[in-house]
């Protein structure tokens, strides 16, 4: 394949130029090898930002592994589950530990060599298909596993499927497009990224990168990859816990109370969200040390609308399904408290008012505040009072005209 970059490279360039020109708001799906380095090189000339640019790599790849898998087990393709990472070419890796057969490691299934064997032909199935078709290169696959990317852009499915995507630290990478799982979808924020950044204010600003995968070994189980993740404090401990505090609320009395109305126990703060066409509805809770975010919708964007006109709501439709998902990961776990950082003072409010609460308070709630914001006491509404006045004296004149008053 790399003896194409010359060719290829000028291809790319021109095509590139027009779409940039007639199509500056288009998603960008290259199949153009050497895949990896013509999908930068694309990225390059038209100026899109490096999610509109996306390569079709471990889709393909995968399809040969599963084709492979099935026909050594003797079952359907579409009880195969494979995953394939890395470049598209023969430095591409197969993942036999996370490929399943209806939920069973293949490796159960298939001994030691076989693995290795299939392992072997999937990253050269591209140089075995140009040698059966003597003329030309695969057609079938690399269309069908387009049209994939295709629909889930335009549908915004949100599907996570291996694809050629511009690594900027992630992996220990930096500038380079090479396979690895995302999310693809339209250009709309995932669930993956909601869970990812509420996690931050449950970690009191600690930015924590998401990842997909923990270790990668070979057939023979050699570490290939392991992720490392480092903490970055992102946020004073102090500016995030009182925004924490207050998305406590949101779980223990406001939008999301449905959550402890179905008996969920644990510390959790968490916001409710609803488009206004009532397209989607979502989610977003943690605890001290889970995060998730819970997005519901339908695939092809229509409206969720009751016959009435009245829609689904992130605290109808979202929330308890976090109840259910969260109540199984936390089974058996005892609650952990948000720990409340040095700084941090708590002060009773008055709901209506925003300020201390005083005699003319009718509710209050306790907030977290920084030691150093005072909050203000009801302001002191002047009262008018009125001054008797004596009655004029009758027998005085007007200085003005010397009339006596009537």
């Amino acid at each position: 394949r790399e003896d194409l970059i010359g060719k290829n490279a000028d291809i790319v360039s021109q095509v590139g130029e027009g779409i940039r020109e007639h199509a500056p708001d288009s998603v960008v799906v290259m199949v153009t090898n050497p895949l990896d380095l013509m999908t930068y090189h694309m990225q390059k000339i038209t100026g899109f930002p490096h999610n509109r640019v996306v390569g079709q790599a471990g889709i393909l790849d995968s399809a040969r592994m599963t084709h492979f898998i099935s026909e050594s087990v003797g079952c359907s393709n579409e009880d195969v589950q494979a995953m394939v990472l890395g470049g598209h070419g023969d430095t591409m890796v197969p993942l036999p530990r996370y490929t399943t057969v209806n939920g069973i490691p293949v490796t159960q299934l298939l001994s030691e060599a076989e693995v290795a064997s299939i392992c072997e032909r999937t990253a050269s199935g591209g140089g075995e298909i140009v040698k059966l078709l003597e003329k030309g290169s695969a057609f079938y696959a690399p269309g069908s596993a387009a049209a994939i990317m295709a629909e889930a852009i335009l549908d915004d499915r949100k599907r996570v499927l291996p694809c050629s995507t511009y690594l900027n630290g992630e992996y220990g990478m930096k500038d380079i497009y090479i396979g690895v799982p995302v999310i693809l979808g339209k250009d709309g924020v995932s669930a993956l990224e909601m869970a990812s950044a509420y996690s931050m204010i449950a970690n009191l600003g600690v930015y924590n990168e998401p990842y997909f995968i923990q270790r990668m070994e070979d057939y023979k189980g050699n570490t290939l990859y392991e992720n490392f993740y480092h903490g970055i404090q992102r946020y004073a401990p102090k500016s995030i816990y009182p925004l924490l505090n207050m998305m406590q609320g949101v779980v223990d009395g406001g939008t999301g109370r449905v959550v402890r109305r179905m008996g969920f126990k644990h510390p959790a703060a968490g916001k409710t969200g609803t488009t206004n066409n009532s397209k989607d509805a979502w989610f977003n809770g943690f605890t001290k040390d889970y995060s998730t975010s819970v997005w519901v919708g339908f695939d092809n964007n229509d409206p969720m609308v009751y016959k009435l006109g009245h829609g689904l709501t992130g605290g109808k439709a979202a929330a308890p399904i976090w109840v259910f998902y969260m109540q199984q990961a936390l089974q058996g776990k005892n609650p952990i408290k948000f720990p409340i950082p040095e700084g941090i003072k708590f002060e009773k409010v008055d709901v209506q008012s925003g300020t201390l609460v005083d005699d003319q308070s009718v509710e209050s709630m306790n907030v977290a505040l920084k030691e150093e914001i005072i909050i203000s006491p009801r302001a002191i509404e002047p009262v008018e009072t009125l001054v008797e006045q004596a009655p004029a004296d009758t027998s005085e004149t007007s200085n003005l005209n010397n009339v006596p008053n009537p």
